[in-house]
């Protein structure tokens, strides 16, 4: 088919960039959406901290609000001790009064737990603040080089897909058309000559097949039909 060894070769260790570049296009998107869901984990955490500040915070206010509400009350009920007229309605008002001391007193131990959750919470969000910055200040850096290696990948892609056709259009439109009709079925349309074996399928060569590939003729694997070419030139 008026085909070279030296063609052969080159189209082979095209057809592997080709592959190998393919592998990296279709790997680096998923490690940018790594480093983004690592960037946003960061950022929930930050967000998760803050709620629970102010979910301590609305609590403390709210025990504060009814510890001021109990403090008037009991003051309510003092002022009325005077104005009572009999023991009866004395020893209603002192039971109201020692209620409200009771429940201020709880108030009151509920507001310090609160001021040592609110501590903790403040703490938790400091350091969760902190190591989102690492972690954001890592991501940008790597985004932004991950996103690089991408753009210089399909640069390649592009690149190496002309050069694959030139070097096809050089073998003639039989070997086109076969490469066209194996790569549909396959992915790919040749296949490395290593170690004896097809590098597509992983099927033995006969050394026959091999020793004329090995000196310029075009052969195909039998088992899969990719265009077998030597792995060295």
């Amino acid at each position: 088919m008026g085909v070279t060894k030296a063609q052969l070769f080159e189209l082979g260790a095209c057809e592997e960039a080709i592959a190998e570049l393919e592998q990296a296009r279709d790997r680096l998107p998923g490690e940018i959406a790594a480093a983004e869901n690592r960037a946003q984990a960061a950022r929930d955490a930050v967000e998760a901290a803050h709620e629970e500040l102010a979910d301590f915070e609305k609590t403390r206010r709210s025990q504060e609000a009814g510890l001021q509400d109990c403090e008037a009350q009991r003051t309510k009920f003092q002022g009325q001790t005077a104005l009572v007229k009999t023991n009866e309605e004395y020893s209603a008002l002192l039971r109201e009064i020692d209620g409200m001391n009771d429940r201020i007193s709880e108030l009151e131990e509920g507001i310090l737990l609160s001021m040592e959750a609110i501590d903790g919470a403040k703490s938790r969000l400091e350091s969760v603040e902190k190591e989102q910055e690492i972690v954001e200040r890592g991501h940008r850096s790597a985004a932004k080089g991950l996103h690089r290696d991408l753009a210089r990948v399909e640069e390649d892609l592009a690149r190496r897909g002309g050069e694959r056709e030139e070097r096809l259009q050089l073998l003639g439109s039989g070997v086109v058309a076969l490469y066209r009709r194996v790569t549909k079925a396959h992915g790919s349309g040749v296949a490395i000559l290593r170690d004896g074996r097809c590098s597509g399928c992983h099927r033995a060569i006969p050394p026959q097949t091999m020793n004329l590939v090995a000196a310029g003729e075009l052969h195909t694997c039998s088992n899969c039909q990719r265009i077998l070419v030597p792995g060295e030139p």
